[in-house]
């Protein structure tokens, strides 16, 4: 997959992350993702003089969507723009992920942390759109649904939002290893399926890791 850097939908919507966005997080972090180690040899290792076996992937943008858009079948056009999100790793072995997002001054902050499992399963998504994609143009992103517990690494290409690609990834919520919907998407089947649990969340107050079409979906598989 040839992965733009970062970007926008347009040329005058670009969106640049801040260069020293990991030194940052590294800064902030007391006990970076569960480890052991204290927080000041721990920043060490992640600001620019760092071992080389200690990584960071490229930041790709986090858009969030509410439960209100998420019924439209728009959603996805009607994402924002929220954070930029990293991914630490050590050789090919996952450490965790971190968000930063911007405050009301415009000075960057950190957001979230995730876990090592989150980002095993982030590297695991980005090999698997690469695998899809081959030599196709695409921008990485992240897309999240706080409110049905659904997050996804998206690959957004310059042919439509109907064309793009989606890995959806295992959240922290019970049962969702199990979660029928884990996995590849294609573009409009992932808008329908956002749209549909969106739907279920607001009329019955399903339980929307086991919406109607991702069982549906299941059931095919």
């Amino acid at each position: 997959m040839s992965m733009v850097a970062w970007g926008g939908d347009s040329a005058s919507d670009v969106l640049v992350p801040p260069e020293d966005g990991a030194e940052m997080i590294a800064a902030e972090v007391g006990v970076l993702f569960g480890g052991k180690l204290e927080s000041s040899t721990k920043a060490r290792l992640f600001r620019r003089e760092a071992p080389p076996r200690i990584g960071v992937s490229p930041p790709h943008g986090v858009y969030l969507v509410s439960l209100e858009d998420a019924k439209g079948k728009n959603w996805l056009e009607r994402s924002e723009f929220y954070s930029w999100r990293y991914v630490f790793f050590d050789v090919d072995n996952p450490l965790g992920v971190a968000e930063i997002s911007q405050d009301k001054s415009g000075h960057y902050r950190l957001f979230r942390v995730g876990s090592r499992a989150e980002a095993f399963a982030t590297l695991e998504a980005v090999r698997q759109l690469d695998v899809i994609v081959g030599d196709e143009v695409y921008e990485l992103r992240f897309v999240r649904v706080i409110s049905l517990a659904i997050s996804a690494v998206w690959a957004h290409g310059q042919q439509g939002f109907s064309c793009d690609k989606f890995v959806i990834v295992p959240s922290d919520s019970a049962g969702s290893l199990s979660n029928p919907a884990v996995g590849y998407w294609e573009g409009n089947d992932f808008v329908e399926l956002i749209s549909s649990m969106a739907i279920d969340k607001v009329a019955f107050g399903r339980d929307v890791l086991f919406g109607s079409k991702a069982s549906f979906r299941a059931q095919e598989l």
